[in-house]
């Protein structure tokens, strides 16, 4: 049996599993995402699964999974916890979890501008901070303020990319120079320790991080800064 036909019996039987009614066409299909992404839309009268290529190779078992939390999704059911705790052990596999950077890379355009800005040029910053407190460890490839501004994330850390982004909302003389420097402190942390990985889950907030992060000098002044003005900015 093909990929596509074990495709397609696990979707009927999972479709027939939930609704009494006869299965509409369908068309599935494995599909060249940029990172782990499946998906389930209603077109034409027609059924259109696209799953992930990376899951190509996946167990019959977790490919099941994977049709039971999308068939869930169609009709907006509650997806059962056992099942999506399956499908995320197997995907939070620290081979798999490499699999899918090594990909991200090769398919994703990262957007970067520059990490001089108008106010703050992040390089000499970091390269204090990497000086400092992590004894010249942390590598990073791209170091760059956003293309935008917005209202939600301070900075992340792309591990596929190996790139730290900081908002450029910060690039602002109202913010003080010991803001800037927490958050990218905060996203150095991520590179520098990773993820732990436990059961299904991912946490980058572990414990270890959190210790890491309230050793810096200005934390509680920046987090209160950032909380008290932030939106203003």
């Amino acid at each position: 049996m093909s990929e596509i036909d074990l495709l397609q019996r696990l979707f009927v039987e999972e479709f027939q599993r939930v609704r009494s009614t006869p299965v509409p066409k369908c068309k599935l299909s494995f599909y060249p995402y940029r990172g782990l992404t499946s998906t389930i839309r209603f077109r034409n009268g027609r059924i259109l699964v696209r799953l992930s290529d990376l899951l190509a190779d996946a167990p019959p078992e977790i490919l099941r999974s994977v049709m039971t939390i999308l068939v869930s999704k169609l009709f907006r059911f509650e997806v059962d916890d056992r099942v999506r705790a399956h499908y995320r052990r197997f995907v939070n596999q620290p081979q798999f979890r490499k699999k899918v950077s090594q990909i991200r890379r090769q398919r994703g355009v990262k957007r970067l501008t520059s990490p001089k800005g108008k106010v703050f040029d992040l390089l000499p910053i970091f390269a204090s901070l990497n000086d400092v407190y992590f004894d010249n460890q942390v590598e990073i490839r791209h170091l760059s303020w956003s293309q935008r501004a917005n209202r939600t994330t301070l900075g992340h850390f792309d591990a596929a990319h190996h790139a730290i982004i900081i908002n450029k909302r910060l690039d602002n003389p109202k913010v003080p120079l010991y803001v800037v420097s927490y958050v990218l402190y905060h996203e150095m942390l991520h590179a520098f320790l990773g993820e732990e990985t436990s059961g299904e889950g991912r946490r980058i907030h572990h414990r270890r991080f959190k210790e890491a992060e309230k050793g810096f000098p200005d934390y509680s002044k920046a987090k209160a800064f950032i909380r008290d003005h932030y939106s203003d900015l």
